[in-house]
Parts: structure tokens; C-alpha cells; sequence
């Protein structure tokens, strides 16, 4: 298994999502791995330039492979978050003001997905800090299975240096500076800097700090 397969996973992936919930419509883009502090993924506009013809450019589509130790359909759910901003940027009304804007979770619904605030797990209409809860049996959720019953999944994760906790000399010793998460449905906890948003991998809502 070579070091282009999660590359490979993630453009079959896009290629189905973009069929099955945006009729085909979205254009190519670089789908890339990047790790980036309290972010499951994130869309930039133009961020690559063919270096033969200066005027071609393309949309890149970034996800976090720091947390994809969460379960495949969370995972998918974050590429289709990243699409939706690469379809309001391309054909529908994003704005600067309001990142994720009403149209932004209008249809997020419609794919079956419910925004809610990254810091308080509330759902929303709009807002700035956004991630999304899979609704059971809605259109994502079904759409999902069936690619992950082809035989997708996340093969890859990184190594999470976004939690890693840094033990003292001699490998003893806690990190004082870390808080304790626990997630207000299942009690799961985890450590990590208070400054961290971070998703229970069971119930797929944010942890409060304990």
C-alpha cells in the first residue's frame, strides 16, 4: 500500500459525493492532507496555478488526516462540508460576513447533514464556527453507506500531534497544561489545550471541558 492510496481513497470519494449529491456539478480540484490547529478540513479558492499557463488555476479541498481516527461517515461528512463551500463559491451565494450562511445550511440539511456551532454543539442557520451532525437515514447517511459498501474507507491516520501530550524527562509526568473533554451524551472523555474543539468519536458531537 503506497503513500498515494489516502489521495487515491480521498479522490474516489469526491468523484461519488459529487455525482450522487451535486448532480456532477462541482469542477475538479486538488484534494490535499493538511494539518491545521482546530480543523477538520477547510476549501480555498484558487489555491493552485498550472505552471505552463499562469491563468489556469484550481480550487483546493484540504482535509485534517489528524482526525481520521474518527469513523468513516464523519470523515465523508467533513469532504462534503468542503465541497458545499467549493458549489456556493462556484454557483451559489457564499459570503465573507457570514461563513457558513443560511444558504450554506439550508443545504446541508437537505443533504441530511444539521450544522451545529464547532464550541457549543447547538444546531444553527448560520454561523461562523460550523461542523455537522450526520442525520440518521437522511440523504448523506444513505448515500455514505453505499460508497463505504463498495469497499471504501480511511486506510490512514496521522499520528495526532494536535493532542499529544508531552511527558517530562524521564517519560514521567503529566502535562499541566492540559484540560479534561467529556462528551455531554456518552460521558467518553479525553484530554487535551483548552483551545482544542474536539468531536467525540461515538456520538459525533463536540466535548465541553469537564
Amino acid at each position: 500500500m503506497d503513500s498515494l492510496t489516502e489521495y487515491m481513497d480521498l479522490s474516489i470519494a469526491y468523484g461519488f459525493l459529487n455525482k450522487r449529491l451535486f448532480s456532477g456539478e462541482l469542477p475538479d480540484c486538488h484534494l490535499t492532507l493538511s494539518v491545521k490547529a482546530n480543523s477538520y478540513g477547510y476549501f480555498r479558492t484558487n489555491s493552485y496555478q498550472n505552471k505552463q499557463n499562469e491563468t489556469v488555476t484550481r480550487h483546493e479541498i484540504a482535509l485534517n488526516p489528524c482526525y481520521f481516527s474518527r469513523d468513516d461517515k464523519a470523515v465523508l461528512s467533513t469532504l462534503v462540508h468542503e465541497m458545499l463551500h467549493l458549489w456556493q463559491h462556484v454557483g451559489g451565494n457564499d459570503s465573507a460576513k457570514v461563513y457558513h450562511n443560511a444558504e450554506f445550511c439550508a443545504k446541508m440539511l437537505v443533504f441530511g447533514l444539521q450544522c451545529i456551532d464547532s464550541k457549543t454543539g447547538q444546531a444553527i442557520t448560520a454561523g461562523q464556527n460550523c461542523t455537522q451532525n450526520v442525520i440518521n437515514n437522511g440523504l448523506f447517511d444513505r448515500v455514505a453507506e453505499q460508497l463505504i459498501e463498495t469497499g471504501w474507507k480511511v486506510n490512514w491516520q496521522r499520528v495526532d500531534d494536535l493532542t499529544s501530550q508531552k511527558q517530562g524527562k524521564g517519560g514521567k509526568g503529566k502535562d499541566k497544561s492540559k484540560v479534561k473533554f467529556q462528551c455531554p451524551q456518552c460521558s467518553q472523555a479525553a484530554w487535551g489545550k483548552s483551545s482544542l474543539n474536539i468531536l467525540c468519536g461515538i456520538c459525533n458531537v463536540p466535548m465541553t471541558e469537564a
